[in-house]
């Protein structure tokens, strides 16, 4: 059995012109031209897998299951979705959530290089 994935052609991340690493001229002038370019410079990194285990993790300790029994959600932001599902969730760097991958992420040569490209250096 093979997995096919469907992708709209008419997405940004979907454009040959756009797919280059970093803040190409491509990719400058579609962000101010519409105001917004999605980043598909991490897709393969080795980062992806850890994040998306991490965010699973705290994901699952958010859970109404839970409530405050595993971690002190207080410490971000949780927005909830239909029956009181964990949708999304700020403020994942806080020592409380017990996930430092998000931080080690942050301060990894991969982000700061990535942003170094937009920023034009750190």
């Amino acid at each position: 059995m093979t997995t096919e994935y469907y992708r709209a052609t008419n997405f940004a991340d979907s454009k040959t012109e756009l797919s280059a690493l970093g803040a190409t001229p491509e990719r400058l002038e579609y962000l101010s031209k519409y105001g917004f370019v999605i980043i598909t410079d991490f897709v393969n990194n080795p980062w992806i897998h850890i994040l998306r285990e991490a965010g699973r993790r705290v994901t699952e300790a958010c859970s109404p299951e839970n409530g405050y029994k595993l971690i002190d959600s207080s410490k971000g932001y949780v927005h909830r979705a239909k029956e009181d599902e964990p949708w999304a969730i700020r403020g994942l760097i806080h020592p409380e959530f017990n996930e430092p991958s998000f931080v080690k992420f942050h301060g990894s040569t991969d982000f700061l290089d990535f942003v170094a490209s937009w920023c034009h250096g750190l």
